[in-house]
């Protein structure tokens, strides 16, 4: 371990970040209920509240209006006072408002065993009455600090966190200068205080950034040069004035270990939990025609006849004088307030406010499954990462449900590849090129697979075809536009032997095995199970495994500055495509909850939120350095793969997710991807470690 000032430093920490609590106006007690468990679950070094942590404006407007009542009492007492005195006064007032706001915060805020490091958002949000609240809370309670204090009392959006890791620098916080007006593409606000930092900085680069007071839930792991992570707010959204869509926290995992920094992200959806807090809120001690008002009202304020209506749609009935009563017993108990404007009930806001949820009630009968996805392999290219693909890859995702290769699984000929030196002199022709990356699919990633879990079940004394099932990773593999270059060569059907070849060469390694075991199971059983475990994404975009419905998108556009751009581009298109898809399907499909991107060679994660539904977009980059078009263009290439866990509630919607994305590039890769000159006795090697691993292929025939 590496030591600063004598303390060993840690090689791994975990951290809990929360933004915009908006306390007292939008912020519910259930929230930091949850915010409570998750801190209890992951065992952080801290947790952070990324501003918004008050809502100055309302208290600010509310102090105002009371002041100047104060103001008028005090000038109409006999005898007289002084300007002086009446100040005096009005400034014992603001402080006992301050110190009223500062106790129910206390009261609010769970002790949780660790620090709670608070950025103010002094300019925007929290406002300077804040931040005078939020130091009443830290002298308090000594599990509070303020982070970012300058010398005249204010505080600096851009700060360091207290935390330190063995091998990293320093985490930086931004919250906002000024409001937020609405984008409508979701990381804008997040790149835009980015890029604002990075231009104005003295500072070093942040190993980690991570951007409060945007409000939404964000991955770009490789901005700028740097990890950077939006944290989700942690109110009911009312009035959207801005991008925010995610309401939830994060909990993020650090790790240095010898390949470099590994930063693990998960982010909370409790957004499932708020779009049913008026149903989550009812009383346990309600008469039946209590609870037939309560569930009339669930929907939205009624007035008397539609909550009459509401009542009686059902088996149910109840009588005019029944309902009238019930009502009236709600509102004695303050359950329900009546609007007089309006003239609606509406279920008490300070009922909803105080209602008490855990994370274990939440995640009750949820569902996790995980996944491998990558894209833009490229076979065929030059600096294609072969031995990162074919030594390291496998080993990383051994352990996940389902893989995903999303689109460019080869390079394809077009422009001017025979003679710029970007294809290898064995990949000439799409037909070598498709047997050349389904093999290396099928040899050194889906048969290490299955080898490698084949001892574990073997000691189970499964059934053949159940052990087959259990050592047999799901493949799902996308076109892309590379593969249908093909078409312009009066080629029709695009991968074709790319498909068959892989599972031909995966039914012989597995019939190997299994006979190698011992096990008896005939061609028949093996090609049917593998023709099941090999999905290629048909024409709707979207394939279900085990009633989980998945987006998968390869594009033919071209990037663009906002990184989540694309991604919302096609979560619209699934979005307006599912139910299509879900009708035509001969089995029942679950929600989609996940929509992986590729062809932009850029990573990226954003959850995208429909009609109360998220949906969590991820953007893969390439298993490849770059071409000559990326580095002519002065495009960088997001390269690696990335690895998803999805949780859904049992109700299928998402309740949390981890990505972590790996762009790890193996010794024997480093050596020519970023070789200044390339040498042809280095692209033979190339070639001849290839076909050792692969298998040769005929010149010509």
């Amino acid at each position: 371990m590496s030591e600063v000032n004598g303390t060993q430093l840690p090689k791994r920490i975990d951290v809990v970040a929360f933004s915009g609590m908006m306390f007292p106006t939008d912020s519910r007690q259930y929230l930091a209920d949850l915010v409570r468990d998750v801190v209890k679950k992951h065992r952080p070094i801290a947790a952070v509240g990324a501003g918004g942590n008050i809502d100055g404006k309302a208290l600010e407007k509310e102090l105002s209006g009371l002041l100047k009542a104060e103001r008028k009492a005090l000038r109409a007492l006999k005898p007289k006072l002084t300007s002086a005195q009446i100040d005096e006064a009005l400034e014992d007032f603001q402080a006992k408002f301050e110190a009223t706001y500062a106790r129910a915060f206390s009261e609010y805020l769970h002790k949780v065993g660790v620090n709670y490091h608070f950025v103010i958002a002094e300019k925007v949000s929290d406002r300077p009455i804040g931040a005078r609240i939020l130091k009443l809370v830290s002298n308090m309670r000594d599990d509070v600090r303020l982070v970012g204090e300058r010398a005249d009392g204010t505080f600096d959006p851009e700060v360091k966190l207290p935390i330190q890791l063995e091998g990293a620098g320093v985490i930086r916080v931004i919250v906002p200068r000024r409001a937020p007006w609405y984008y409508r593409i979701i990381t804008s606000f997040m790149q835009r205080l980015i890029n604002s930092f990075v231009s104005r900085t003295f500072s070093e680069k942040p190993s980690l950034i991570l951007v409060g007071g945007a409000g939404v839930g964000a991955y770009l792991p490789f901005y700028e040069g740097v990890p950077a992570l939006a944290v989700p707010t942690l109110h009911k959204i009312d009035e959207q004035t801005s991008t925010e869509n995610m309401v939830g926290c994060l909990a993020f995992r650090m790790e240095s270990t010898k390949n470099g920094l590994r930063i693990i992200p998960r982010t909370y959806d409790f957004r499932p939990i708020v779009a049913r807090e008026r149903e989550l809120s009812i009383p346990k001690s309600l008469t039946k025609a209590e609870q037939a008002v309560w569930k009339a009202l669930t929907p939205s304020p009624a007035n008397r006849g539609v909550i009459l209506f509401r009542v009686n749609s059902g088996k149910e009935k109840h009588t005019e004088e029944q309902v009238d009563e019930a009502v009236k017993r709600l509102m004695e108990r303050g359950l329900v307030e009546h609007r007089e404007y309006s003239n609606h009930y509406i279920i008490s806001e300070n009922l909803r406010q105080k209602m008490h949820i855990s994370l274990a009630s939440f995640l009750a009968g949820s569902k996790v499954v995980r996944h491998a996805a990558s894209s833009c392999v490229h076979v065929g290219a030059l600096k294609v990462l072969y031995f990162t693909r074919m030594l390291y890859f496998p080993r990383k995702v051994a352990h996940v449900d389902v893989i995903i290769d999303n689109g460019d699984l080869i390079q394809g000929l077009a422009h001017n590849y025979e003679y710029n030196g970007e294809v290898l002199p064995i990949a000439f022709g799409y037909d070598k090129q498709q047997i050349y990356a389904a093999r290396i699919t099928a040899k050194t990633l889906l048969l290490k697979i299955f080898e490698w879990r084949l001892p574990k079940y073997l000691k189970q004394g499964l059934p053949p075809e159940e052990l087959i099932r259990k050592c047999l990773v799901t493949y799902v593999f996308n076109n892309g536009n590379h593969p249908a270059w093909v078409n312009w060569q009066k080629h029709a059907l695009v991968l074709h032997f790319y498909e068959r070849e892989l599972k031909s060469v995966l039914t012989d390694g597995i019939l190997r095995m299994l006979k190698s075991a011992e096990v008896s199971a005939d061609y028949e059983l093996v090609d049917r199970l593998v023709e099941k475990s090999v999905i290629r994404v048909g024409e709707n975009q979207m394939i279900e495994i085990d009633g989980f419905s998945i987006g998968i998108k390869h594009p033919s556009k071209g990037r663009t500055l906002s990184k989540s751009h694309r991604i919302q581009d096609v979560v619209e298109y699934i979005w307006r495509s599912f139910d299509a898809f879900a009708e035509s399907a001969v089995n029942k499909v679950g929600r989609f909850v996940v929509v992986y991107v590729a062809n932009f060679h850029e990573a990226a994660a954003v959850h995208v939120v429909k009609f109360g539904k998220t949906v969590f977009g991820v953007m893969t980059g390439a298993y490849l350095k770059d071409t000559s078009f990326e580095r002519d263009k002065d495009k960088f290439v997001d390269w690696g793969h990335a690895l998803v866990t999805l949780c859904t509630t049992k109700d299928g919607l998402l309740a949390w997710n981890e990505v972590e994305y790996d762009n790890f590039i193996h010794p024997k890769d480093r050596e020519l991807v970023f070789a200044d000159e390339i040498s042809t006795s280095q692209v033979l090697e190339l070639c001849r470690e290839i076909n050792e691993i692969t298998g040769d292929l005929p010149w010509r025939q």
